[in-house]
C-alpha cells in the first residue's frame, strides 16, 4: 500500500465513559472498501477524572473478531489523567501495526473499560490514512 498521497480522516467517537465496567464498541465505515492505516488515537477533552481503577483503560481498533488487529494503545489511561490537565494525549500503538486490508466495509473501535470501581470520561478521536 502506498500512503504518499493518503486521504487522512479523523473520526470522532464522542464522549466515552471508561468507567462503565464494560467494554464499549463502535464501528467506522470504510470509505469505498479502501485499504488504510490507523495513524493516531487522540484523547481530547477529559470530562471526568480517571480514578479509582485497579486496571487502566485503553483503545483498540480491529476487524470485529480480533479487537486489536489494527491498533492497540495498551492499557494507558490511569488515574493521572484528569480534568485539570486540559491535555490532548496521543495514544501510541502498542500492537503489531497491521494495515486495514482492502475490501473491508467496517472497522471496530473498542474502548476497554477500567476494572474495580473506576471513573473516567473523555472525547476520543481515531485518525486513519486511507490509500
Amino acid at each position: 500500500m502506498s500512503y504518499d498521497n493518503a486521504w487522512r480522516q479523523t473520526y470522532s467517537m464522542g464522549l466515552i465513559d471508561f468507567g462503565t465496567g464494560s467494554n464499549i464498541a463502535k464501528t467506522i465505515e470504510v470509505p469505498g472498501g479502501r485499504s488504510g492505516r490507523v495513524v493516531d488515537i487522540i484523547l481530547g477533552t477529559v470530562a471526568e477524572d480517571f480514578a479509582g481503577s485497579t486496571t487502566d483503560a485503553g483503545v483498540q481498533v480491529g476487524d470485529g473478531s480480533d479487537a486489536d488487529k489494527y491498533y492497540d494503545t495498551g492499557l494507558v489511561l490511569d488515574e493521572t489523567t484528569d480534568v485539570a490537565d486540559l491535555a490532548i494525549l496521543h495514544l501510541a500503538d502498542d500492537g503489531a501495526k497491521v494495515d486495514i486490508e482492502l475490501g473491508r466495509s467496517t472497522v471496530t473501535v473498542t474502548f476497554v473499560a477500567n476494572a474495580g470501581t473506576p471513573t473516567g470520561q473523555a472525547e476520543i478521536f481515531v485518525v486513519i490514512d486511507w490509500d
